[in-house]
């Protein structure tokens, strides 16, 4: 028989209801409660302070006790201090994401978005290489050597990707914005990060001994064919084949605080006002994010600007 409980006591009242009253104990038999030996963590009578089976006393119903949560282990894939799934790293040369509906990144999303939808209705066409923009760029790098069906100038791979795919990768608000209306003009475009870039930078031929580094692809090396057209500063290459690709080191991310942004035209005098609609149309989607814009014109002329 189970030994008789003390009146008042909390363990008593335990075992009227578990032992006594003929329910399931814990252990899932009926009668008394299972005892458990001295100095377990499961006993929870700390009022008593004593164990359960002293002086007679059943031992009070176990309590299965409470697990700690797991703390995920802090490694490339898990943010540090944080339980359950890991989330993500941002990934390598990326920017941090940013929720559509921001205001700094209204700008730039409803140009790229007007393009795709001019483009689905059919009133709007990018510019291909029956276009006299794209065809004089063609003209321009058979001059140097470089077949421009193989390697595209910038604004004419731009321009084929949109009309195959019907719409052009998100990258940031800035390079969006870039991108927008550079194939919106027909004009290549691109964008350097100034705290990436050392000294001067110049447009030029290319020797044979420079070095460039592909964007998106950090760990390769490149070397322009001497005569090739590039665009290069103190400390390698920025672009090849004047504008077909741009370097990985002078990407601009959502950090890049000072940047300058390039427009392009070999034929200035033919195509009139259209450099001029294209960099006021980019300032303007920048003005949103830029504490200070700028714009300068290059020509013959005026072949060097400080910025």
């Amino acid at each position: 028989m189970a030994p008789t409980p003390v009146p008042g006591d909390r363990a008593a009242r335990a075992a009227r209801r578990h032992g006594q009253a003929g329910e399931p104990g814990p252990g899932g038999s009926r009668g008394a409660a299972p005892r458990t030996r001295c100095g377990d963590a499961r006993v929870r009578d700390v009022s008593a302070r004593r164990c359960a089976g002293l002086a007679g006393e059943p031992a009070l119903p176990a309590r299965r006790p409470q697990r700690r949560p797991h703390r995920r282990r802090h490694d490339d894939r898990a943010v540090p201090g944080r339980h359950g799934p890991a989330r993500p790293w941002r990934a390598r040369g990326t920017h941090r994401p940013r929720p559509a509906h921001r205001p700094d990144t209204a700008a730039a999303l409803e140009a790229l978005e007007a393009l795709e939808r001019q483009l689905a209705d059919g009133t709007w066409q990018p510019a291909d290489g029956q276009d006299p923009r794209i065809d004089a760029w063609h003209t321009a790098y058979r001059s140097f050597g470089t077949d421009p069906r193989r390697i595209r100038p910038s604004v004419d791979a731009l321009g084929r990707r949109l009309a195959k795919k019907g719409s052009l990768p998100r990258i940031n608000p800035a390079v969006d914005s870039c991108n927008a209306v550079s194939v919106r003009h027909g004009l290549p475009a691109g964008a350097f990060d100034l705290d990436h870039v050392t000294g001067e930078v110049d447009i030029r031929h290319a020797d044979g001994g420079e070095e460039f580094t592909p964007l998106g692809e950090p760990g390769t090396i490149e070397n322009p064919k001497p005569g090739e057209i590039i665009s290069a500063d103190a400390a390698g290459v920025l672009t090849r084949h004047w504008n077909h690709r741009d370097a990985h080191r002078s990407r601009v991310t959502e950090d890049s605080t000072r940047v300058a942004f390039v427009l392009e035209t070999p034929h200035a005098a033919r195509d009139g006002r259209l450099p001029k609609v294209a960099a006021d149309e980019l300032q303007g989607l920048l003005v949103p994010r830029a504490a200070r814009t700028a714009v300068h014109y290059l020509s013959p002329a005026q072949p060097r600007v400080d910025v």
